[in-house]
């Protein structure tokens, strides 16, 4: 199974995959985390896809910059039918918008957003959004915060003024 996240929110991304991480050890699911953009070889990507698990049936592995090296992972998903596998969780993530990975590549795009396949966008959020995110954080912590300090919280996020560049800059 291939599960798409992607977005220009990394921190939202990177939380939610800490998250599956989580289960999946709880699960005692092994996990391994390739980046294509580190990797000299694909053949660590292509070993495990292959590979039957010695003493767990479920493996997850987490694929970092898979746009990168786009050529070699389509034909690498294409041979090891990955999106219709039970037993390996590939996440694959990256923190692009939809418009700057089609033009990477439009190819694997369609594979990681197809059929047999779950995707989820991570958007920058809104003030309105920022706020019902840090209240939800907040309350899975056992933490109770006013209103009004989560009204603060978020106008004082924002990096002052400032040009477009200047703000984009400061963005991770």
């Amino acid at each position: 199974m291939i599960i798409f996240l992607y977005g220009p929110d990394g921190f939202r991304i990177r939380q939610h995959i800490q998250q599956l991480c989580v289960v999946a050890i709880n699960a005692q699911t092994p996990c391994y985390r390739l980046d294509m953009a580190e990797l000299g070889s694909p053949v660590e990507l292509h070993n495990l896809l292959r590979s039957q698990g010695l003493f767990a049936n479920r493996r997850m592995i987490i694929l970092e910059h898979a746009f990168a090296a786009a050529t070699t992972v389509i034909e690498i998903l294409k041979n090891n039918g990955v999106a219709t596998d039970n037993e390996t969780e590939l996440i694959i993530f990256e923190s692009e918008s939809k418009t700057k990975l089609t033009k990477q590549s439009k190819e694997l795009y369609n594979i990681v957003t197809g059929r047999n396949t779950k995707t989820e966008e991570f958007e920058l959020l809104t003030d309105t959004g920022l706020a019902a995110w840090v209240r939800a954080r907040c309350k899975e912590a056992g933490i109770t915060i006013a209103v009004e300090a989560v009204t603060k919280l978020v106008a004082n996020s924002k990096p002052p003024g400032g040009s477009k560049k200047e703000t984009e800059a400061m963005e991770p």
